[in-house]
């Protein structure tokens, strides 16, 4: 969803790879932050600069990696996925509400689940969720039923954060509001995600036109973290809050 962190996100993975032995090209709408030595692009589409034609004269250019700031359609899909297919690594975002989600998104966009399977790495899925403002910040101890509705023991990667004490000693944290924190009890914001590795089984449940449920319940299985279960781990850590959880991540089937 727009304001997830995904611009920030995409930035600092060309950081990350950005060398002066790499062609770093990114098409976005607009530009939001000038990279030094990456050559950025803004859409107009009055004058006939697409995401689609930028992206085709782009690649007379030899680079190495292409950024696009958000897939629209099939025409800057299209472009996109035959780039990554021609040795170009490729980022971008899409609108979807999880990483699996993302998969059935392109297959509904028109491209083929073949081309899916040969071209893509990795999808990740992120939310913003406020912190807890450390210099106000308390324990809470939520009821038994709210715990058992969490569903904590689905979880395999929480269990060394539960601790010996059952659900009776689960404890959240909170902030009470301080002058710090504008007595709003919250300072910063860190991301959640939700990263989908592209393995073999998950590529032939692509290939077979999987559903959006199938597909996440054998990245489960493989050991991918939802967005609920890393949400729930910072909320039982103390840098977020149980309720900020629940308001960005939907419950995991």
């Amino acid at each position: 969803p727009t304001g997830s962190g995904k611009t920030t996100t995409l930035y600092s993975i060309l950081k990350f790879v950005d060398s002066p032995q790499k062609n770093l090209v990114t098409v976005e709408d607009p530009v939001e932050f000038q990279l030094e030595g990456i050559n950025q692009v803004t859409v107009r589409p009055e004058i006939g600069l697409t995401f689609g034609s930028a992206l085709r004269a782009i690649l007379r250019q030899d680079p190495n990696v292409i950024m696009i700031g958000e897939i629209r359609d099939f025409d800057t899909v299209d472009i996109a996925i035959k780039s990554a297919l021609t040795g170009h690594l490729v980022i971008s975002t899409l609108h979807t509400t999880t990483a699996a989600g993302a998969i059935v998104r392109l297959v509904n966009m028109g491209v083929e689940p073949y081309l899916i399977d040969s071209s893509l790495l990795c999808v990740l899925a992120q939310r913003l969720v406020r912190k807890v403002c450390p210099f106000c910040k308390e324990e809470l101890t939520v009821g038994e039923d709210l715990v058992k509705g969490l569903k904590l023991d689905s979880y395999p990667s929480l269990m060394g954060l539960l601790g010996q004490g059952g659900s009776q000693r689960i404890k959240f944290y909170r902030g009470k509001g301080c002058s710090r924190c504008f007595n709003l009890g919250y300072s910063g914001r860190v991301a959640i995600g939700e990263l989908l590795i592209m393995s073999p089984k998950v590529r032939e449940l692509v290939f077979e036109r999987a559903q959006e449920h199938v597909i996440k319940k054998q990245a489960r299985s493989e050991g991918m973290k939802t967005l609920r279960e890393n949400g729930l781990a910072l909320a039982l850590k103390g840098i977020t809050t149980l309720e900020e959880v629940l308001r960005v991540t939907a419950p995991d089937e």
